[in-house]
């Protein structure tokens, strides 16, 4: 084989691996979050909760006999590799344990109906219980904030703290970029369908630049449309069926820390102030130049502050 046809035949097994790789979008996908996972030493385990197969990322803790437990709870049409980024930054005698949430990620949908963040609630609780957790700390981002705060509301003993970024369930707040579409009866920008819409949502949700391969795109996309039903009635389950964040906060004592991006287009950042004036044992961090996302977009500022929170509390 002479150098020239060498060259070419590189050339053109160079272009057709690209080309594979662009549009094979699984194996890709599953590379990219075990890249993620490894960064943040997070281990990938199951459960059977309820007769359904339960996803659970965790990560053990380094050297302490009786580690405190986190819990953290992603949002709507998210799932656990949310808080590798994070889990990456935390201090490492925290136990962290993050599952994908009922019909999202890897975790099989729920059999019955969704009733609403009580039956959230319920089911968390049996998760502790699960695990023989008696009590933890809690995180919650959007519709894992609004679960977090019930969890608190409805089984108080079971939670040592919350840590709210940008909670849902808030109803005295201006409409954001999403809650205005919702109101005017337009596709819900949370509800993925296709690969142009999984885009948007992106941009939406992030304030700050953050990338992923096209091929995580596609492969985000594609198992957002198998979640879309869910997602959807998880929405109109918190939206319809469920108490107002603001009925549930007066009555959670918990010390609080509650994080929110001022570049909000999700839920509207206006929701610290109503937060302060209900929760007894409020800290508050705004973040400038940051989206609905804090854990992705601001990892290490926000690990820092939760860092210094759970020191005061042992003070």
């Amino acid at each position: 084989m002479s150098l020239t046809t060498f060259i070419v035949a590189g050339t053109l097994i160079a272009i057709a691996a690209g080309i594979l790789l662009w549009y094979w979008a699984t194996p890709i996908a599953f590379w990219f979050r075990f890249l993620e996972r490894r960064h943040g030493r997070m281990h990938s385990g199951w459960l059977s909760m309820q007769h359904r197969a339960l996803h659970v990322l965790y990560r053990p803790p380094d050297g302490v006999h009786q580690p405190q437990t986190v819990l953290m709870l992603h949002g709507l049409g998210a799932d656990a590799d949310h808080w590798c980024l994070l889990s990456a930054e935390l201090p490492r005698h925290l136990q962290l344990i993050a599952p994908d949430l009922p019909g999202f990620g890897a975790s099989q949908t729920p059999a019955c109906e969704i009733t609403g963040t009580a039956q959230a609630a319920e089911w968390l609780a049996e998760l502790l219980d699960e695990l023989n957790i008696p009590a933890c700390h809690v995180i919650g981002n959007s519709m894992g904030g609004y679960l977090a705060a019930q969890l608190a509301h409805d089984y108080p003993d079971k939670v040592l703290s919350l840590w709210l970024l940008a909670p849902g369930g808030l109803r005295d707040v201006p409409n954001s970029e999403v809650m205005d579409a919702v109101a005017a009866d337009l596709p819900n920008p949370l509800v993925v369908t296709s690969l142009r819409q999984q885009k948007a949502l992106f941009h939406l949700i992030m304030h700050r630049w953050l990338w992923i391969p096209e091929t995580m795109h596609r492969w985000l996309a594609r198992r957002a449309r198998r979640q879309a039903v869910h997602c959807q009635a998880c929405f109109d389950a918190m939206r319809f069926k469920s108490p107002y964040l603001e009925q549930l906060a007066p009555d959670i004592q918990h010390p609080v820390l509650l994080t929110w991006g001022d570049n909000d287009r999700v839920l509207h950042p206006d929701g610290v102030k109503v937060l302060a004036s209900l929760l007894p044992s409020i800290e508050i961090q705004t973040l400038e130049n940051t989206g609905h996302l804090p854990m992705l977009e601001r990892p290490r500022l926000c690990a820092s502050r939760y860092a210094d929170f759970l020191d005061n509390l042992q003070d």
